[in-house]
């Protein structure tokens, strides 16, 4: 059973809050009768672990390569395999740019919720280098 604590007495003890979620691990909390979670960057990434960010290539008759991730409703296509998944993780960033900048709309959509923790994995890497590194195709 979670332990849920009270935003007035988190706001009253903050500094030792936060110690205790990065050091002892993540914290529910409710302020008017809605719950949050607070977790470390660690924790967060750890989470994420779990979500793998799949594309599949295909060599099409002109010579190109199309990248379409299996996941998410994102498919680039490039000159080279190269250019696709620059193309594509470029794009990876927009879809989920617009996604935190629209989240209810994207969130509360049935066919969009589940794209969440590929959303937040994206957003987690400072740059497309290492977006790349996380594309598994």
């Amino acid at each position: 059973m979670r332990r849920v604590l009270k935003a007035a007495d988190v706001r009253e003890q903050w500094d030792q809050f936060n110690d205790d979620v990065i050091g002892s691990g993540p914290a529910f909390v409710e302020k008017d009768g809605r719950e949050w979670v607070a977790i470390s960057t660690g924790q967060f990434d750890a989470i994420l672990n779990y979500f793998v960010l799949e594309a599949e290539y295909f060599n099409e008759e002109d010579g190109s390569v199309t990248f379409s991730m299996v996941d998410l409703d994102v498919a680039e296509n490039g000159e080279t395999k190269e250019a696709a998944l620059d193309i594509l993780v470029g794009e990876l960033f927009e879809y989920a740019k617009e996604y935190q900048e629209n989240f209810n709309m994207y969130f509360n959509s049935s066919n969009r919720q589940h794209h969440l923790p590929y959303v937040l994995k994206i957003l987690s890497c400072d740059n497309k280098e290492i977006l790349k590194t996380v594309v598994r195709y």
